[in-house]
């Protein structure tokens, strides 16, 4: 269950850590390397309680069941997992240009796809995209995953960030992902079209934070809320 407690225990002293953005320019990858600050009556005057380290060495050992019609994508290389739809297409960045093709004719601007795809790779980060929203929406509903040393960022980093991409309604809870506890994170970016991101913040064990995020284009179905259970932190 989710909680709405907030406690000012994400101090900068303990939330350091490499963040990335790489949504600036409405590629649909999100704020990749961020928890979740908010701007709204949610967050307080303060930011969430960061979730603890995994539940248990087990909750790595099993994955979490997949919903009919889905397979994993992810691995031991990007450090977590997650269930997608069969239909969703993953992206090989070990070809580099196989992959920035594919991200270009998937609605993702031409400027960013060079910068997307590096930072992809630099992080050993998987992706896969809906083929449906591409052709129809011009704009591939997609996820992207990894983890990264360190702990993840507190509210006033993230604030900081999400306002140099000009997120809006943002709103941050504690939650659980694939069993784990962790911090939910959902906000806005509009651009030549406006994005829905829903990121979800995992510790993992080894002083690593893992992050899973999911873009779509405003007013589209895409199946969130059954794929957020399916992550799996290796």
């Amino acid at each position: 269950m989710c909680s709405k407690t907030y406690k000012k225990d994400w101090t900068r002293e303990n939330m350091k850590t490499r963040t990335i953005v790489v949504g600036a320019l409405c590629t649909g990858l999100a704020l990749a390397g961020c928890s979740g600050g908010s701007d709204d009556k949610k967050s307080g005057d303060g930011a969430t309680s960061a979730p603890k380290s995994g539940t248990s060495s087990s909750a790595a050992a099993a994955p979490p069941e997949l919903p009919a019609g889905y397979r994993r994508i992810g691995g031991s290389e990007n450090g977590l997992t997650i269930g997608v739809p069969k239909s969703w297409k993953a992206l090989d960045f070990d070809q580099l240009t196989k992959a920035k093709a594919e991200l270009g004719k998937n609605g993702f601007p031409a400027a960013t796809v060079d910068q997307v795809v590096k930072t992809m790779k630099q992080n050993n980060a998987f992706m896969a995209y809906d083929p449906g929203t591409a052709r129809t929406e011009h704009f591939g509903n997609n996820v992207n995953g990894f983890c990264q040393p360190g702990a993840a960022p507190n509210a006033d980093q993230v604030k900081a960030q999400l306002g140099q991409i000009g997120a809006r309604n943002v709103a941050i809870e504690n939650t659980t992902a694939g069993g784990r506890s962790a911090v939910k994170v959902t906000y806005e970016q509009a651009g030549t079209a406006t994005l829905e991101t829903t990121q979800y913040v995992v510790p993992a064990d080894g002083g690593r934070t893992c992050y899973a995020t999911l873009t779509k284009k405003k007013g589209t179905d895409a199946p969130f809320d059954a794929m957020a259970p399916t992550i799996q932190v290796l």
